[in-house]
């Protein structure tokens, strides 16, 4: 399954998601991908906050909800928990792109949510992990099943299991918040 879904949020939404988090306040934090911010979680059913007390994680998560909210209806699935959120900033760089890979092998959604306009297209593979395979592989182009370009205001919804990777940006900064989310149904 892959979903890609534009406008998930309204413009006026979009623009107050890209003016906060790529404000010189908001509090990035340096990784190993870069720079990256943590919203808070766990969000229990999709139906409300059951947001943990955890002061190390974002006060910005109530703002990007609305993504996962309308990427669970647009992608006809329901979640238990959303496991993680995270912004990653990517300046651009001629650095190598990463293997294509998956994050858990629990059965999972993943999410990611363009905040601006870039290059560095998100790749998802028509393979798919199964018990005994390794979380990193190299895969060749022909088994690509879609290709993504970053425009503001899109998402693209797809299971975890199918394996995938980010080209990184080469001529300007990308911002792209990803949701991993533990799910109990897929209703297609």
């Amino acid at each position: 399954m892959i979903v890609v879904v534009e406008n998930i949020v309204s413009k006026k939404h979009q623009e107050k998601i890209k003016k906060s988090i790529l404000n010189k306040s908001f509090p990035w934090y340096l990784g190993d991908l870069g720079l990256h911010h943590e919203f808070k979680h766990t969000i229990k059913d999709g139906i409300g906050a059951a947001i943990e007390d955890d002061n190390s994680r974002s006060n910005f998560t109530e703002m990007v909800l609305p993504i996962m909210r309308t990427a669970s209806e647009k992608g006809k699935f329901k979640y238990n928990t959303i496991d993680f959120a995270t912004a990653f900033l990517k300046a651009p760089t001629s650095a190598k792109d990463s293997l294509p890979h998956i994050y858990t092998k629990e059965k999972h959604i993943v999410i990611q949510y363009f905040v601006n306009d870039s290059d560095g297209d998100v790749i998802v593979y028509d393979k798919k992990w199964k018990s005994g395979m390794k979380k990193q592989l190299p895969l060749p182009e022909s088994s690509i099943e879609k290709r993504i370009t970053p425009k503001q205001g899109t998402a693209v919804v797809y299971t975890g299991h199918q394996y995938h990777t980010e080209e990184q940006p080469k001529l300007n900064h990308k911002c792209v918040i990803t949701f991993s989310a533990m799910f109990r149904d897929i209703l297609t």
